[in-house]
């Protein structure tokens, strides 16, 4: 009998791999405002930095008589080289990294060896203006003058008398330059001259001829500056916007990826474009690449990624975290709405869609808890707020877009008694024969407060001709899906085609 061969270990690999993702946010606040001038009794001091000092001054005694009696008035005029300085500061900065890491052991070539790779997840020169993984945020808010300053004081025997102050400063008023990585460098301020004007009494009575007793009351001040001419520079230093290149001549600008992928990021209340989101690309497919992208001053993002499968979070302050998974061969554009959290009681629905068909409407039947079949308000474009009690607003088209892509937003409160039912009705088909609502590409997402509740993408297998989609309605606080029907009911239908 032929013997067995020895087992051979040739190669064996054991190892624990994945992904750091970290962020890390500093704040700086600084403020300076030094305005004010010094005095002691017998010497003027200018302030540091120069910012008063005395370019001359006049000086005069007069001696008349009244009767018998002498009068002695005395001047004392100074005119003054002033200046006004307030400046209040912020900046915060933020670093996010990402590394992929893989530990563990391994048998190879007859030897055993260890496994331990920490590596950035995406190599530097993909990191563009747009596309990096830090951002800094500067603000300061200032006000600069500097002129002449007047004063005009009389005394009668040197002790009582009125004084007069006069300043005529001309300079920056409401100054604010503010910077960050997508809007580059903002300047805005005010050009004027600054009159100021103060009338007070002096009143110095000496003491046992050691000290002097003095009071300065104000009896009127008037401060006002003009004319008012505003000046506003922007863009400097900026990420680049969208240029005219084709995608192809986007691809060969030295970027590895394979794919393309673009879009806008938008405020979901009204529909404006957000600059300096922070965007996280996180590969599906296996190799654990993060990469990292901020919007450029129109809201707009561009990304060349070598997988096919990402997740994608976008992040900006005072918003809803976003998520959404995306397949790169069938999207070279993706936009993505950001919402601030609304109130616990209130909804917000966020319709977004292909470029085409262009309009696409939202309709919100909501009742308020009487059970009649029949609904309080129907919310759209033609009748973009519902009222309550008491006249208040219970609900809100916040967005109605006309051109294509979105976002269509709307807000309301809900009772949890009350029924509202929400439909989407495809305008540009039923009036001008644009592309089928099951090609529009169109998804929907319902928040509560600051969560997401529930997402919905249109069935691609409606009717060619259907034009209505029941998305959802929320019944006594219950949300459930119509996702299977395509058409509405007869009572509802009815409300939304007579629009």
């Amino acid at each position: 009998m032929e013997a067995l061969p020895d087992p051979e270990l040739k190669y064996f690999r054991l190892d624990f791999h994945g992904n750091i993702d970290a962020e890390f946010t500093a704040q700086i606040f600084a403020s300076f405002n030094d305005s004010k001038e010094k005095f002691n009794a017998s010497k003027e001091k200018p302030l540091k930095g120069s910012a008063a000092a005395t370019l001359y001054r006049i000086k005069k005694i007069w001696v008349c008589t009244v009767g018998p009696i002498p009068v002695v008035f005395t001047a004392d005029n100074p005119v003054k080289a002033a200046g006004e300085l307030n400046v209040e500061a912020g900046l915060e900065y933020s670093n996010s990294w990402a590394k992929h890491f893989e530990v563990g052991v391994k048998f190879e070539n007859g030897k055993w060896s260890g496994i331990n790779e920490f590596t950035d997840s995406k190599a530097e020169e993909d990191k563009a203006p747009c596309s990096v993984s830090d951002n800094a945020n500067f603000k300061a808010i200032f006000e600069v003058m500097g002129g002449v300053k007047f004063e005009s004081k009389i005394k009668l025997y040197g002790v009582v008398g009125p004084i007069i102050e006069l300043a005529i400063m001309p300079g920056l008023h409401d100054g604010e330059l503010t910077y960050n990585r997508a809007d580059g460098f903002e300047f805005k301020a005010v050009l004027g001259i600054k009159f100021t004007a103060d009338a007070k009494v002096a009143l110095e009575i000496p003491v046992l001829n050691f000290a002097i007793l003095g009071f300065e009351p104000e009896i009127g001040h008037y401060s006002d500056i003009f004319p008012k001419q505003p000046l506003h520079k922007s863009g400097l230093a900026a990420c680049p916007a969208k240029d005219d290149k084709n995608e192809d001549d986007k691809k060969e600008d030295g970027k590895k990826g394979r794919y393309l992928l673009s879009g806008v990021v938008k405020d979901a209340a009204t529909g404006d474009p957000l600059p300096g989101v922070r965007l996280q690309f996180i590969a599906k497919g296996g190799h654990g690449d993060i990469e990292f992208v901020n919007t450029n001053k129109n809201g707009e993002y561009f990304i060349t990624p070598d997988e096919d499968q990402y997740e994608i979070r976008a992040t900006h302050d005072g918003y809803v975290e976003y998520t959404e998974e995306i397949h790169l061969d069938q999207a070279k554009k993706r936009n993505v709405t950001l919402t601030k959290p609304v109130e616990s009681t209130e909804y917000r629905v966020i319709l977004n869609w292909n470029e085409t068909p262009t309009d696409l409407d939202s309709h919100l039947l909501g009742a308020s808890g009487v059970d009649d079949g029949q609904y309080d308000y129907h919310l759209y474009f033609r009748n973009m707020a519902a009222y309550g009690e008491e006249s208040s607003e219970i609900a809100t088209l916040d967005v109605d877009d006309t051109n294509g892509e979105g976002p269509e937003t709307v807000t309301f409160k809900a009772s949890d008694a009350g029924k509202y039912t929400y439909y989407i009705h495809n305008y540009s088909r039923e009036n001008y024969g644009d592309l089928p609502l099951k090609d529009s590409g169109a998804t929907v997402e319902l928040y509560k407060g600051d969560k997401l509740v529930k997402k919905y993408a249109v069935p691609t297998d409606f009717d060619e001709n259907s034009n209505i989609w029941g998305v959802f309605t929320i019944d006594h606080g219950e949300v459930k899906d119509y996702l299977e029907q395509t058409s509405a009911t007869a009572l509802e239908e009815s409300k939304l085609n007579a629009s």
